[in-house]
């Protein structure tokens, strides 16, 4: 018997799902995991970005792209997304090193 943490509606575990239609169910593990959204919002959200080339290509900051921003000041773009998504806070405030995470708790 398949152990399975998240069930669609219809009862079918999304590993199998995401077997079945040729999604990616790491994409949409992560979603959920990261940014708390139910399955369902996690599917539409990757159906949504799936297929796109540069999703943050047209991402600006101080009147350039976010790539070449990051490239130029030597930022890790990687990060700067992380901290944008994550804690949704600004691009200003990302590329600032604004800290956005919360202290884990001893």
């Amino acid at each position: 018997m398949d152990v399975c943490l998240y069930k669609l509606k219809n009862g079918m575990g999304l590993h199998r799902f995401c077997k079945q239609k040729g999604y990616s169910y790491q994409a949409i593990h992560t979603r959920i995991q990261l940014f708390d959204e139910s399955v369902d919002e996690a599917i539409a959200e990757y159906l949504r970005r799936r297929g796109r080339k540069d999703c943050h290509a047209k991402l600006f900051v101080k009147g350039m792209r976010l790539k070449d921003y990051c490239k130029e000041h030597g930022l890790s773009l990687t990060t700067v997304l992380s901290r944008y998504y994550r804690c949704r806070i600004s691009l200003e405030d990302a590329v600032n090193f604004k800290n956005c995470y919360k202290k884990r708790s001893k």
